[in-house]
C-alpha cells in the first residue's frame, strides 16, 4: 500500500502520544507478545479493531468500501494506477 510519508508521520505520533498518554494502564500479554493499554473508546461490535484499521486506513487516504465488522480485507489498485 502505498500512501504518503506525511500521512504516515501524523497517523504514527497520534497513535504514538495516544499510546503516552496511557501508558500506566499498560498490560503486557505474553502469549501473543503484545502490550496494550487503554483506550478512550470502549471496545465493542461496533467499535473493534477492524473499525479501528478501516480509520487508520482512511487517515492514510485509502478509500474502504463496505462494512469493516469482519476482516475480509481485499486490497485493489485504483483505476487510475
Amino acid at each position: 500500500i502505498e500512501v504518503e510519508r506525511a500521512m504516515v508521520k501524523r497517523l504514527r505520533e497520534r497513535l504514538e502520544a495516544l499510546w503516552a498518554a496511557n501508558e500506566s494502564t499498560r498490560v503486557t500479554t505474553p502469549s501473543v507478545d503484545l502490550a496494550f493499554v487503554h483506550h478512550p473508546v470502549s471496545y465493542t461490535y461496533f467499535h473493534n479493531s477492524n473499525h479501528r484499521i478501516a480509520a487508520w486506513m482512511e487517515e492514510l487516504g485509502v478509500e474502504i468500501r463496505g462494512p469493516a465488522y469482519y476482516s475480509r480485507w481485499c486490497i485493489e489498485r485504483s483505476a487510475s494506477e
